[in-house]
């Protein structure tokens, strides 16, 4: 309440240019009577029972007369008026004898005689539209009009605005100026003094009789493009339908402002100070204050409600541009890590080699895992997926992913490697295979048991751990990174489980296309090599008095393998030998004849670490 009412005077001083109309009146005699006791001090003493309200039939809400009662906030706060006034003298309401009498003032002609009923004390208080009037001269002096005339604080504050048929919106948006246009207001108003500055090309036509009735049946009749009064005054016409016929057709100018700021106050008698003041105390209690929310705050555009409008838009549009530049970051950002994402993903399809193998072609596991450890020593490779599981069995359309990151070979080179490789260790598989079943008949074995076994779907993992360097743990990727070093700590899951590899032979051949890399090592090294192939082949020997050669090869390869489990040492000299063997080194070439096993446990041992 008091920031409408300091809302309002601000408002007022904006106002000083107005130029009411001069009434053309003598001004009232200033009715006082000295001896007589003030209105509040007539009701403290019990004196005075019955409060007159001054009050107008067609000013809906504010007060107007529905099936000859009188109803609207002006009925509402002089019921509250009355419990006060009873509180005064420690009456309770359902004891309280106070009278409200309702005076209508609005048959007399508008503005000349409405607050002549109130200076000739006729009426206690003058509750109605009442504009707070703003002074109008240098030296601060009232309009003759509100002599003797005091205001309340304001309970609610509105402004001047137009209603227009909105058929009339083009011709209103063309000349907005109103220029020769006729516009329906009452005069001796302060709209029409409103209207005089601010529209002044505009005619203004005041309805006969002066009733705001009248004054939209001009504007019905299109009599005149607008009608002008106080908004609150309007937008309670377009809501309760009593002289709109199709309220829809008609709206409200301007929309979101007011032409001019209109708080309206009760009025009193200027002797009467004491009881406006008294008034202006009820005006802040709980129950004033319910009615002015409940009856024009929460429906009727008021100054604050503007205000508040406005700032709620300027944050919505804050919050929207804020909004706009966040998701203008993200876009950018989103466009950024796709496009980073969009070059990793090419460079790693650059880096990763597929090796397929169709119905067409021959596949064998052994041949296939005897040929990947032999690139993987040589070219640092990794197996990244085996696509295509459900058709293993078969070998229909089965795939490779094999990543190249640290090989300098391009892929299709190395595809090209890959495939001799394979040719040449599928022929030695052949071989040695031959060679098994010619050994299982010299000993009346079946040929089921030499026949050659595809890893299952449940083992697959295994096989990719033992084939693969865990990229994530072990193996950081390193995009771009072209590198032949091979690392002599390195150490491979090796772990497999129903897996038969046994048959892996020695498969590299000569080759004329294949550059083999001779690597040189120390004496000792080279008497390493050659002591542990005659300590493999002993073993053999041992072994193969119990099992087939298959067997007795992947036993030896077991037994080394556990060994080299435990010492270090032996493990890096499996890794020195078998990149000696599996690259055809002249150390490799110096095994003896007799000891080519050695050449297939040695890799064999390796793939189980």
């Amino acid at each position: 309440m008091r920031q409408i009412f300091w809302l309002s005077w601000i408002a007022l001083g904006t106002m000083l240019s107005v130029n009411l109309p001069v009434v053309s009146q003598e001004i009232a005699p200033d009715i006082r009577d000295s001896n007589k006791d003030s209105i509040l001090e007539q009701f403290k003493k019990g004196d005075k029972n019955t409060l007159i309200f001054g009050v107008r039939s067609d000013s809906y809400p504010i007060s107007y007369k529905e099936n000859d009662s009188w109803r609207g906030f002006c009925v509402e706060l002089a019921g509250i008026l009355k419990d006060e006034l009873g509180k005064l003298k420690g009456i309770e309401p359902n004891q309280n004898s106070i009278k409200i009498v309702y005076k209508d003032i609005s048959a007399r002609e508008i503005e000349k005689e409405r607050f002549d009923i109130l200076r000739n004390k006729n009426i206690d208080i003058e509750c109605g539209p009442n504009s707070i009037p703003g002074k109008v001269s240098d030296d601060n002096f009232f309009h003759p009009r509100y002599q003797n005339i005091i205001f309340s604080e304001p309970f609610f504050v509105t402004g001047t605005r137009l209603l227009i048929k909105k058929d009339q919106l083009d011709k209103v948006n063309k000349n907005p100026l109103f220029e020769g246009e006729p516009i329906g207001v009452i005069k001796n108003t302060t709209t029409y003094s409103v209207l005089k500055n601010v529209y002044r090309l505009a005619n203004r036509k005041s309805p006969n009789p002066p009733t705001r009735k009248n004054g939209i049946e001009y504007l019905k009749k299109e009599s005149v493009i607008a009608y002008a009064t106080d908004s609150l005054i309007l937008e309670a016409e377009l809501e309760r339908k009593k002289y709109l016929d199709n309220p829809d057709n008609y709206y409200l100018y301007p929309e979101n402002n007011f032409l001019s700021i209109e708080p309206y106050g009760l009025a009193f008698h200027d002797s009467e100070k004491e009881w406006r003041d008294f008034v202006d105390r009820v005006l802040q209690t709980p129950g004033a204050e319910r009615i002015i929310e409940e009856l024009l705050e929460n429906k009727y555009d008021s100054i604050s409600n503007l205000i508040e409008r406005e700032e709620n838009d300027t944050r919505y549009l804050e919050t929207v541009e804020l909004a706009s530049k966040v998701l203008s970051i993200i876009l950018v950002v989103t466009v950024l890590v796709a496009f980073i994402w969009l070059i990793r993903y090419l460079r790693l399809k650059a880096q990763t080699a597929e090796i397929i193998f169709d119905e067409e072609d021959e596949f064998d596991w052994n041949a296939f895992i005897y040929t990947f450890k032999m690139v993987q020593v040589e070219h640092d490779v990794v197996l990244l997926a085996i696509n295509n599981e459900l058709s293993i069995k078969d070998n229909n359309d089965l795939s490779f992913q094999v990543g190249l990151y640290k090989s300098h070979l391009k892929k299709e080179k190395f595809i090209k490697q890959f495939r001799s490789k394979y040719e040449l260790a599928l022929e030695d598989v052949k071989k040695h295979y031959k060679l098994d079943i010619k050994e299982a008949q010299s000993h009346g074995q079946s040929l089921k048991t030499f026949q050659t076994k595809h890893p299952q779907t449940k083992t697959l993992n295994d096989l990719i751990d033992r084939l693969s360097i865990n990229i994530l743990a072990s193996q950081p990727l390193n995009i771009g990174a072209n590198s032949m070093t091979n690392d002599n700590t390195k150490t491979f899951n090796t772990h497999q489980e129903g897996v038969n590899i046994a048959n892996n032979d020695s498969v590299v051949k000569d080759n004329a296309s294949q550059k083999a890399n001779q690597h040189n090592y120390t004496p000792e090294q080279k008497q390493s090599l050659a002591e542990a192939a005659t300590e493999i082949q002993e073993l053999l020997d041992q072994l193969s008095e119990t099992y087939s050669a298959t067997e007795a090869e992947q036993k030896a390869a077991e037994d080394l393998a556990s060994r080299a489990k435990k010492d270090p040492s032996l493990r890096n000299n499996l890794k020195n030998w078998s990149r000696s063997i599996l690259t055809k080194s002249t150390e490799a070439g110096a095994i003896e004849f007799g000891k080519e096993a050695a050449k297939r446990v040695i890799p064999m041992a390796l793939s189980f670490l």
